[in-house]
């Protein structure tokens, strides 16, 4: 069986069944765990602040 899950929302993949999950091959797994921190980062960016210059 194949499951399907946004990156969108990481946090609803606990609903699903660990035998699911760990039936995802490693490959996309990751890509799609790399993708889920790439939208929590990008909607994160402005609300973070940054280092300030030294001057």
């Amino acid at each position: 069986m194949t499951i399907s899950l946004l990156p969108d929302n990481p946090g609803a993949w606990t609903y699903r069944r660990f035998e699911d999950l760990y039936a995802i091959p490693r490959e996309e797994r990751e890509t799609l765990q790399l993708e889920a921190v790439r939208i929590n980062f990008a909607k994160l960016r402005n609300r973070i602040p940054g280092p300030q210059e030294a001057g």
